[in-house]
């Protein structure tokens, strides 16, 4: 479910094990970080807590247009956002009419809709499960 799901595409933003995005925190070693209880409503309600790091600005250019995502950097020249697709934006300052912080995550709050109850149940399980996520090691990319 967590790698080969279209539906929930938990690899496009989440890291684990040395496999998968950088949009979403790196849930390698959840099952030591969260309970049962953390990690289900994490996945249910993922703007209730919303780890350090990873909150959602909206930027508004001067002409009117909208930038949603991650903010990567920012500094005298301008904001980088991190979308929820991985694409970076950057925002001029002399372009940047306003930065908001917002309290929805970029995680979509019905993301678990796509799956059936046991699949959701697998992938709870997945997450909970040290052996299997450390099996995952073997297919990540070696670093150099």
């Amino acid at each position: 479910m967590f790698l080969n799901n279209k539906a929930v595409a938990c690899i496009t933003c989440h890291k684990l094990e040395g496999v998968g995005g950088n949009i979403g925190p790196d849930l390698t070693r959840v099952w030591e970080t969260h309970s049962l209880e953390k990690s289900i409503e994490s996945m249910l309600e993922p703007s209730k807590e919303i780890k350090e790091g990873y909150q959602t600005f909206v930027a508004t250019t001067k002409a009117g247009k909208t930038a949603t995502g991650l903010r990567v950097a920012q500094n005298a020249e301008g904001v980088v956002l991190r979308d929820a697709t991985g694409k970076e934006v950057m925002i001029p300052a002399n372009d940047l009419e306003e930065l908001q912080p917002t309290k929805k995550s970029l995680m979509p709050d019905d993301v678990v809709k796509h799956l059936s109850y046991r699949e959701f149940l697998d992938l709870v399980a997945f997450l909970r499960d040290r052996r299997t996520q450390e099996s995952l090691r073997a297919v990540a990319p070696k670093k150099e």
